[in-house]
């Protein structure tokens, strides 16, 4: 089913017709089927035939490339953890840091169509979906327990159970016929992560979703960071310490809060990875979820004041790399080469 946009650059969404994952443990590739990597990616010892299943390299829309940024301010006042707390005027890149963060669980297919239907004509410039996973062993060989979908324009989190949907989150339709499979294939719908990687391993395995329109936040950061990389990729927590717009406070409750999270999921810290699963939802999972989701539209804000077109182009090309490396079958998504940036960013 195609899904067309109203114009060449993309404009708004005409459909006729979404934190970081806790870290992979072992998630060991099948042997077999060779394909195609990205030349930049980790090379496994043994050897790879390429095959036919290369990807193609797709250009980024001109409106995405020269999109206008909202000026991030340095900082903000207020207290802390009581309220929501818009950091940019812009709605599209907010910070909202809250005691009871506003989401909205989907565990039945009633609710995923009216929350597709919500999402129609949601802008493309900039991106309006932001989309994170968690699950257990989040690969080919785990299993996926909920979807973060942050709908910035409408200042909500869907949390999708796809622990209690299974293949029903991705076949149900909307009333313009759009199924979440589709939204999330479309590349002409803009969806950001933060490190796709095993996202989408995870998704085309168990789930037949290849996704496309995928611009990948933690590419974004290589491309603008100053300095040396030394060779290493930043993970989603120090980006937020680091760069995102949020005073002192908010960063002690937004880590505060994920730290409540990890105790309940982490074994060394006392909990179990099938928290996930447990129904209902722990409120202190809920806040892990919600809270590094939303703040991924600053993110986006941030880094795109400091990125050329050229690096824009750079960033979506590995994205879709990104993509097509992780459903091949000799991807591997957990180990130190994760960490590694590709090969061709090391430049100092």
């Amino acid at each position: 089913m195609t899904i067309h946009s109203t114009s060449p650059t993309m404009g708004r969404i005409l459909r006729t017709v979404n934190l970081r994952a806790p870290q992979t443990r072992g998630c060991v590739a099948l042997r077999g089927v060779q394909h195609t990597r990205p030349s930049w990616e980790w090379q496994p010892t043994r050897p790879v035939t390429p095959s036919c299943r290369a990807f193609q390299s797709a250009s980024v829309p001109t409106n995405i490339r020269n999109a206008p940024v909202p000026e991030v301010p340095s900082s903000t006042s207020g207290p802390p953890d009581i309220q929501q707390q818009s950091l940019i005027d812009d709605p599209i890149a907010s910070i909202t840091v809250s005691a009871t963060p506003s989401h909205s669980v989907i565990d039945n297919p009633t609710d995923l169509a009216a929350m597709l239907d919500s999402l129609h004509g949601l802008e493309t410039d900039p991106p309006s979906l932001y989309v994170d996973l968690e699950g257990i062993n989040l690969c080919r060989f785990g299993s996926i327990s909920i979807l973060q979908l942050h709908a910035a324009p409408l200042h909500t989190t869907y949390l999708i159970d796809i622990h209690a949907l299974g293949h029903d989150a991705f076949s149900a339709r909307g009333a313009n016929g759009l199924t979440f499979k589709d939204l999330l294939e479309s590349a002409d719908i803009p969806k950001v992560f933060f490190d796709v990687r095993n996202d989408a391993d995870g998704l085309f395995n168990l789930f037949q979703v290849q996704l496309g329109g995928v611009y990948d936040l933690q590419l974004m950061e290589l491309a603008t960071r100053k300095g040396s990389h030394g060779g290493r990729l930043n993970g989603l927590s120090r980006c937020i310490q680091r760069d995102a717009p949020m005073t002192p406070d908010q960063l002690v409750a937004w880590q505060f809060a994920k730290d409540k999270g990890r105790d309940l999921f982490v074994p060394g810290r006392g909990g179990g990875w099938d928290v996930f699963n447990r129904r209902p939802l722990a409120e202190d999972i809920v806040r892990y979820c919600v809270q590094d989701v939303q703040v991924l539209p600053s993110l986006w804000a941030v880094y795109m004041r400091n990125l050329t077109p050229a690096g824009m182009v750079r960033v979506r090309d590995e994205s879709d790399g990104r993509v097509a490396w992780a459903t091949a079958v000799e991807y591997r998504g957990g180990g130190s080469h994760m960490s590694l940036v590709p090969a061709g960013w090391r430049t100092k």
